[in-house]
């Protein structure tokens, strides 16, 4: 069977004009009818396109994912965790520049490192060698505290784990109201319940005798 080549572009564009008076371009792919199926004698420029709008997307979903990971890792306000995270991933390519730009706070991190670096130096120039009696196994652990931190180890101190809020609370709260000079409490979650009105009305109580209160709550759970 030899080769069958279907109507020409001029036929079309007289039988269209004779039905339709418009005017049509010319295609940008041609194709005839052989006998192994159709084969294209151009070049198929769609699938270059999509192939390039493919990879731009993927990489604005890899900005906009390492910006807002970022943002919610580094960023102290919820509010403005949850801001950024809208910009970077919903306002292409600039989002994530934007953050890089304003919200990336480099004054703190420069901070941050300098303090931890001279901490460093300090806390080696002063190492001190193990207390006496401490066992063995604790002289690694010794060494590595000794070494970021430059408040020195102490004698004398006690741990007694308390399993759950049955245990821990009422310690706790008796802890509290024995305070003479400062009480610094961490929760994840404090909620208006009963339990937290105890704490609450504990440290009131500490207030009131003049005692430094420091109460530190989640900003999400809190």
């Amino acid at each position: 069977m030899g080769e069958f080549t279907g109507l020409s572009f001029r036929r079309i564009r007289a039988i269209l004009n004779r039905r339709f008076p418009i005017e049509v371009a010319p295609p940008s792919v041609s194709f005839r009818w052989t006998d192994g199926g159709i084969r294209s004698g151009g070049k198929f420029s769609v699938m270059e396109d999509s192939l390039f709008y493919t990879l731009m997307g993927l990489l604005q979903l890899a900005l906009a994912f390492m910006g807002g990971l970022h943002a919610m890792l580094y960023k102290r306000s919820p509010r403005s965790a949850a801001l950024w995270l809208v910009i970077c991933f919903f306002v292409p390519f600039l989002g994530p520049l934007a953050y890089a730009v304003l919200g990336v706070n480099r004054t703190q991190r420069r901070a941050a490192q300098r303090k931890l670096r001279s901490g460093l130096g300090s806390a080696v120039a002063l190492e001190r060698e193990p207390p006496v009696g401490l066992p063995g196994p604790f002289h690694s652990l010794f060494r590595l505290t000794n070494r970021i931190s430059e408040f020195p180890l102490t004698e004398g101190n006690q741990i007694e784990p308390l399993y759950d809020g049955d245990e821990a609370f009422p310690r706790m709260i008796e802890a509290i109201d024995g305070a003479r000079q400062s009480v610094t409490c961490c929760s994840y979650i404090f909620d208006n319940d009963t339990v937290g009105h105890r704490f609450i009305e504990a440290f009131g109580r500490a207030v009131k005798r003049g005692v430094r209160v420091h109460l530190l709550i989640d900003g999400v759970a809190g």
